[in-house]
């Protein structure tokens, strides 16, 4: 009689135990996912879109757009750009922000590169041409992207008195720390 309720007693705890973990397997389990996760957020703006703005603003006659790449950080889809104008190793990219749908030619340039200076790109957030900046003279040598009729043209550097009064002007992407050499 001991026996036989001792190993009662022992099914009792066995059956506790499955029900239990397999009460909480159920509960922490996740669905089986892809191989590649999908990303946080989807683009706001549709490639097609993206590749129009891009062509309009970026490329002239002859030249095209390489497939588009989505930087979710940026929400930016980048096209590299084939372009007849080159420059010493620089690699042309055509930004296209879905925010504001607007396309921006940038020349990304190796670091490496003797005709290269360490430049630092503007913040979205910087510009507002209404932004008072600061009173301080501390030069930088700023990368103004100029606004062509027929086709694209090199950007010109030009000094600012420093990189908030730089960055505020919509058509600088970048500077550098210094005056522009003359």
């Amino acid at each position: 009689m001991k026996k036989q309720l001792f190993t009662a007693l022992v099914l009792i705890v066995i059956a506790a135990a499955l029900a239990a973990a397999a009460y909480y397997g159920s509960q922490t389990k996740k669905p089986l996912s892809a191989p590649f996760p999908e990303p946080e957020t989807k683009p706001t703006l549709a490639e097609t879109e993206a590749r129009l703005i891009a062509e309009t603003t970026c490329v002239k006659g002859g030249e095209a757009l390489d497939a588009g790449a989505w930087d979710e950080k940026s929400q930016t889809w980048m096209f590299g750009a084939n372009l007849n104008a080159t420059r010493p190793g620089c690699v042309p990219t055509c930004n296209v922000s879905a925010k504001t749908k607007t396309a921006e030619l940038k020349w990304n340039c190796a670091e490496n590169n003797e005709n290269s200076s360490s430049t630092i790109a503007c913040e979205d957030a910087d510009r507002n041409p209404q932004k008072e900046c600061p009173a301080v003279e501390d030069p930088v040598c700023a990368t103004v992207q100029i606004q062509c009729v027929k086709a694209p043209c090199d950007p010109i550097k030009e000094t600012f008195g420093n990189a908030c009064e730089a960055c505020r002007n919509p058509l600088v992407s970048e500077y550098a720390n210094g005056e522009c050499p003359k």
